[in-house]
């Protein structure tokens, strides 16, 4: 018996769009304002990711874990899987707290840690891990707060 393997190909396929208006993500109230438009009002947390170019103008923004109303389980495979197919040099992270708080967590920390490494690995710089309160317009940065460099 003769036995094939599969020849593949992977492209990206879009799914929809939201507004970004043209500017870069250089800014974390930027950052917040796109990922807002994606997830601010879900009745459950979801992590998403946001893919950039060189210039850090977003190539592509994907769901990629939803939980429940305090917690969100995910695979580092997930957030950068569309980010490597997309040829992305960098990447934002960014989940909503339904019950509007933005204060990260201990584990909101050690998830952020966990994907920075990753990233290391990769060649795909994290950036800013984002929290949003839902339908509060506030948010908290990693990166704002210092909270990169102390990962």
């Amino acid at each position: 018996m003769k036995k094939e393997i599969a020849v593949v190909k992977l492209k990206m396929v879009k799914d929809s769009s939201v507004p970004y208006g043209g500017h870069s993500l250089a800014d974390s109230a930027n950052v917040a304002k796109l990922f807002r438009s994606f997830i601010d009002d879900s009745d459950r947390e979801i992590l998403a990711v946001c893919a950039t170019d060189c210039r850090l103008h977003p190539v592509m923004i994907q769901s990629v874990g939803v939980g429940d109303v305090n917690a969100c389980a995910f695979s580092a495979a997930n957030v950068f899987k569309a980010a490597i197919i997309a040829n992305a040099t960098s990447i934002f992270l960014a989940h909503n707290h339904p019950s509007g708080d933005v204060g990260p967590s201990d584990e909101d920390r050690e998830a952020t840690k966990r994907i920075r490494e990753a990233g290391k690995i990769l060649g795909i710089e994290l950036l800013d891990h984002v929290i949003i309160g839902n339908n509060t317009g506030e948010f908290y940065s990693f990166r704002d707060h210092g909270g990169m460099a102390d990962l």
